[in-house]
């Protein structure tokens, strides 16, 4: 943990260093707000992770014991954002028998000593709950329609890497930063040792987690950015399943730059910079290509669309159970239906402009990456379910 820590303030201080740097040479469109981000978003950062650090702390004096936890047979759900990852992830949540993070666990509370700490205050602590909620119901308004969030919500965990500094959700608070921009190809540029230490950071991670709430439960994890470590995990959880949720690219381009917008208003950053768009597309057309690649050489990685989700949930699930060897209860059976019943006819309500026809040539790095070839997908076997 102290090289973690070590890495946490080299990148801190990177960060530092890029964003003025940033701000000075490239004089972004809204350069206030930009400098407010900076003078009090990287300090209320420091701050936030110096208290997890803290915690990380406590835990190798009070819970130390957390290390000899084994993470056996979890869940990995990745894929192309805007894919059904997030409905895929919170309808498991529902079995008693797996465990995920919620979004206060993530960002507050990721050591166990944090988790106790917040435990017992919560009573205390909820008319600031309430006060959070008022302040925050305009940007969250926006975004449900979007990604619904929630402190308690189940939640994407690269948000555990936020310690050290390498979670993904940094590009969306400097986007203009080549730093943050390695974390969507880690496979593909960290070398052996940095994305061993990443690996190594996430898995203690987990084991808090399991530490906190049973080690009996099966760890169920959702990250579309982890696709870009998808062969490291592959490799680094040998018993692990991996269900990659994907869509055609000519809608999850433009519901990807649609689902950023609320947080790239509030923050200032210009969605329409030509450079940002191409480092979005060429880190799409990435995952794509990674995602074939991986479940072509792993049979524990298969790949879902998002019409098969709509169409075929119930099935969906069935053969994520039979996969995993996991046991379904009568209760969880029904629910499940009638959740399927209910998600054939379901329409989002997030609005997003269809791809014109001047731009079809930005899916041109998508070509021979999708569709996806049938043998990798997680329905293939349709008569074994």
């Amino acid at each position: 943990m102290l090289k973690g820590f070590f890495i946490f303030l080299i990148q801190w201080i990177s960060l530092v260093v890029h964003s003025i740097y940033f701000l000075l040479s490239k004089r972004p469109k809204n350069f206030f707000r930009y400098s407010l981000l900076i003078i009090f978003g990287l300090p209320i950062l420091l701050f936030l992770q110096l208290f997890n650090w803290f915690g990380f702390l406590i835990d190798e004096i009070i819970f130390k014991n957390y290390r000899a936890i084994k993470v056996t047979k979890p869940l990995f759900i990745l894929g192309v954002p805007r894919s059904g990852t997030t409905f895929l992830q919170r309808t498991l949540a529902r079995d008693s028998q797996l465990t995920t993070t919620q979004l206060w666990e993530c960002l507050f509370a990721p050591s166990v000593s944090q988790r106790y700490l917040w435990k017992y205050l919560a009573v205390l602590l909820s008319p600031i709950g309430k006060i959070f909620g008022v302040v925050t119901s305009k940007f969250n308004h926006k975004m449900n329609t979007i990604h619904s969030l929630g402190l308690s919500e189940a939640e994407e965990d690269f948000l555990l890497l936020l310690p050290i500094l390498h979670s993904f959700i940094q590009m969306v608070i400097f986007p203009g930063l080549s730093m943050n921009w390695r974390l969507a190809f880690i496979d593909r540029d960290f070398n052996s040792d940095d994305r061993e230490f990443v690996l190594g950071f996430y898995h203690r991670m987990v084991q808090k987690h399991l530490y906190f709430h049973g080690q009996e439960k099966v760890y169920l994890t959702k990250n579309p950015s982890f696709t870009s470590l998808l062969d490291g995990l592959l490799e680094f959880y040998p018993d692990a399943q991996f269900i990659a949720c994907v869509r055609a690219p000519e809608n999850t381009v433009p519901s990807q730059f649609a689902s950023l917008a609320p947080a790239f208003d509030l923050l200032g950053h210009d969605l329409e910079n030509a450079a940002f768009k191409q480092s979005v597309i060429e880190m799409l057309s990435y995952y794509y290509q990674h995602i074939a690649h991986c479940a072509d050489k792993h049979d524990r990685c298969k790949v879902i669309t998002m019409d098969e989700l709509k169409q075929e949930l119930l099935l969906s699930i069935y053969e994520i159970y039979r996969r995993c060897g996991w046991n379904m209860s009568e209760e969880l059976s029904t629910h499940y239906q009638t959740l399927a019943d209910k998600n054939k006819n379901f329409k989002s309500s997030h609005q997003y402009a269809q791809t014109e026809n001047d731009d079809s040539h930005i899916f041109e790095s998508f070509y021979g990456f999708w569709p996806l070839p049938e043998n990798l997908s997680l329905l293939e076997k349709k008569q074994e379910v």
